[in-house]
């Protein structure tokens, strides 16, 4: 957006009021971006012409629903100080809302209802996404962790896991990766004061916590002589179940428990923040075992593995197609059908959300507006073909160019998503305070 752009918005505003303050208005706004271009980045940008937009569409609402005086300087939305234009009068705007809502409890109540399960739905999304994607992972040089897959060379499906004997040859082959190991789901039963308890469990293979360079809170991790029948009698305690079971009594190292009616030495405690695969109560060493190799087709476990010093993903990549000569045909079944119609249901609810928000006032302008989330769909698309070319092609035809053009699809996605979610959010509270306005009046 631009000063030109938002100049054109002023048509929302009484033409009275346009022709008295419209100039010194737009004068101020372009003194306030000339600020912000220099300083700010492209999210402080964004942030000030939504601020901006908001702003000036509040004080339309207010002039055309006749709160404020048509001719008269706009004293409860803009105070001109020192060239600055401050937001103010909120005071008066609650007070008249919180009136108008108590006038109408039912009303009231669906709306903060409505408000409730909507901030929490978008908290939890948020707080997921922020686990998952933003959040740095709590080991030793994350960036070189990566997870190991399988795929169905009849099918060309990529599993969800991997094998023991896969993981145990690629780590004893490959000369791109430092170490591979296996995570097998198990469960211990605790027998413990009389009563018996239910741990989850992971069962790994050697090198494990070596991959993710766990820094336990207690005591030490597994010694290789322990991942051999008759010397694993050992487990290391996740920081749940040392809590939930053990009651954090930092003793419990080096005592003797009942599990599945063996004795078992607790050798250490993990720290809280450590949950892979998840944050179980227990972890025991995983000798190799006789039905590995018949069983190299199962995908139950989690496979995990380390980049050797100087090895990059690619590299890994590389090395792993060329065991496996078929073609990962990534875009499947349900994979390719969301690629295909989740974008343009996106763009179309967004688009028929805006058009049927705005008033019919606007005449061809409706339709502009109701436009902005139209691109969400072609740069998603473009993004996806992207991705499948990448994954296609191979390491060794992957550029630097195709990376940052499909990054850059994903940042305009992502842009444009948000203004439109923000405009839709602005004209549902636009439409809220007509509905509030008109019962009150009435």
């Amino acid at each position: 957006m631009s000063p030109r752009s938002y100049r054109r918005l002023f048509f929302l505003l009484p033409s009275r009021f346009r022709d008295e303050y419209g100039q010194e208005l737009g004068e101020v706004v372009e003194d306030r971006w000339r600020v912000v271009q220099e300083r700010g980045g492209i999210a402080t940008k964004m942030r000030f012409w939504v601020r901006e937009t908001v702003a000036l569409t509040r004080l339309a609402l207010r002039l055309r629903l006749g709160l404020e005086p048509d001719g008269a300087q706009p004293r409860g939305m803009w105070r001109k100080t020192k060239r600055r234009w401050e937001v103010n009068g909120w005071g008066q705007d609650v007070r008249q809302a919180t009136r108008s809502l108590l006038k109408q409890p039912g009303f009231t109540t669906v709306t903060v209802l409505t408000l409730g399960l909507g901030i929490g739905a978008s908290t939890a999304i948020f707080s997921a996404v922020h686990a998952v994607l933003f959040r740095d992972l709590a080991y030793a040089d994350a960036d070189r962790i990566v997870a190991v897959f399988q795929t169905d060379t009849e099918t060309g499906e990529i599993r969800p896991g991997a094998s023991a004997a896969n993981l145990r040859d690629l780590d004893e082959s490959s000369d791109r990766l430092s170490g591979a190991a296996i995570a097998e789901p198990w469960s211990l039963d605790l027998f413990h004061e009389d009563r018996a308890e239910s741990l989850r469990t992971w069962a790994v293979s050697a090198g494990f916590f070596d991959i993710l360079g766990a820094d336990l809170a207690l005591g030490r991790a597994f010694l290789p002589d322990e991942y051999v029948d008759g010397n694993n009698r050992v487990v290391v305690l996740g920081h749940r179940g040392w809590s939930q079971h053990f009651g954090a009594d930092p003793s419990v190292v080096g005592r003797v428990f009942t599990l599945d009616n063996e004795p078992y030495t607790v050798i250490g405690v993990l720290p809280l923040d450590f949950k892979y695969p998840d944050q179980a109560a227990a972890w025991i060493p995983r000798p190799p075992k006789s039905g590995d190799d018949p069983s190299r087709a199962a995908d139950y476990m989690f496979g995990v593995a380390r980049l050797a010093d100087g090895a990059t993903l690619a590299d890994a990549q590389a090395y792993l197609a060329a065991i496996d000569p078929e073609t990962v045909k990534f875009y499947r079944n349900v994979q390719l059908t969301l690629d295909i119609f989740y974008p343009a249901l996106i763009t179309i609810s967004l688009f028929l959300g805006i058009y049927l928000m705005l008033p019919a006032r606007f005449g061809a302008w409706r339709w502009a507006i109701a436009a902005l989330p139209l691109p969400i769909a072609p740069f998603d698309y473009l993004e996806n073909n992207l991705i499948g070319v990448m994954l296609a092609s191979g390491p060794e035809m992957i550029s630097a160019e195709l990376v940052n053009t499909a990054s850059r699809c994903t940042d305009l996605k992502s842009s444009f998503t948000t203004a439109s979610m923000l405009l839709l959010v602005a004209l549902s509270v636009w439409w809220l305070v007509r509905r509030i306005q008109s019962r009150a009046g009435a």
